[in-house]
Parts: C-alpha cells; sequence; structure tokens
C-alpha cells in the first residue's frame, strides 16, 4: 500500500496532459506498471476522490485531478 504512489501517478496526469489522456484511452495499460494493490487500483482507476482521501492521498493531488478531468466544480 503506497499513498505516494498514487500521489505520483496523479502528478503526472497534472504535470503532463498526456499522460492523463493515456491513463483515459487506457487505464488497465497505465496503471499496469504501478506497484498497486487491487483496492488502490481500482479507486484510481475509478477516481475516487472519496476512497482516495480516505486512504490519505493528499487533497490537493485529488483536487487536482479532479479538475483537470471534470472541469470546474462550482
Amino acid at each position: 500500500m503506497s499513498v505516494h504512489t498514487i500521489e505520483r501517478i496523479l502528478w503526472e496526469f497534472g504535470d503532463e496532459p498526456a499522460r492523463g489522456k493515456a491513463f483515459l484511452e487506457d487505464p488497465d495499460g497505465y496503471l499496469a506498471r504501478f506497484p498497486l494493490t487491487e483496492e488502490e487500483f481500482r479507486m484510481v482507476r475509478t477516481m475516487d476522490v472519496r476512497a482516495l482521501g480516505d486512504h490519505g492521498v493528499s487533497h490537493v493531488r485529488r483536487k487536482m485531478t479532479w479538475v483537470a478531468w471534470r472541469g470546474d466544480t462550482q
């Protein structure tokens, strides 16, 4: 279980938009290169922000990714 790994994945999405696009096109393939538990894999794949928060993932990383993918939340 690694919060750091999940935060690194989310950072990649914001740091390089092409990575986020690659994830959206093939989430299973993209995540296969990371050492995630089944639950972590599911949380990231479905972008379950509540579960990610409960897991300890930074609010900033979750918000950054959510806004980048879904647009402004207001």
